[in-house]
């Protein structure tokens, strides 16, 4: 009950936007809002923002946000300047840093995050790993807010 799907891709601008077809074998992991050498296809598909999305579901807490939007990350955060600065919610994010830096800036993501306040960390096992700059492979990062819900 406390899923819902939403037919859209969120990024920094309301609108539509080329979601690109990056196949790696059957599995259709890599569509993306970024263009790939590697895409074959793309198709049309709207967009919304993380703010504008948190308005219409009318949400009155945000614990945690998965990002997994294979290069996107930056859009999705400058469109839900509002949302994370009012719930704070612990945000996963994934990087690929070798990719990232073939696209521009690797790190934007990482620094948009750390200037509102939160604290990155990679998971070890079960132990937080506080990371002070981008990593340089790719993996799960976790940014934690002091202010916002806290991992148990």
């Amino acid at each position: 009950p406390q899923v819902k799907v939403v037919r859209a891709a969120l990024a920094a601008e309301p609108g539509t936007a080329h979601l690109f077809h990056v196949q790696l074998g059957d599995d259709p992991q890599a569509y993306s809002l970024m263009p790939e050498s590697g895409a074959t296809e793309s198709e049309t598909v709207p967009v919304t923002t993380l703010d504008l999305l948190a308005a219409q579901e009318d949400l009155s807490r945000l614990d945690c946000l998965k990002l997994d939007v294979e290069g996107a990350e930056p859009m999705v955060i400058a469109g839900g300047q509002d949302t994370l600065a009012r719930f704070r919610p612990i945000v996963i994010f994934e990087v690929n840093t070798p990719i990232a830096l073939a696209r521009g800036d690797a790190a934007a993501c990482f620094e948009a995050l750390g200037a509102m306040g939160y604290r990155i960390s990679r998971l070890d096992g079960t132990a937080l790993v506080p990371l002070a700059a981008m990593p340089a492979d790719w993996g799960n990062l976790i940014a934690i807010h002091p202010e916002g819900p806290q991992p148990r």
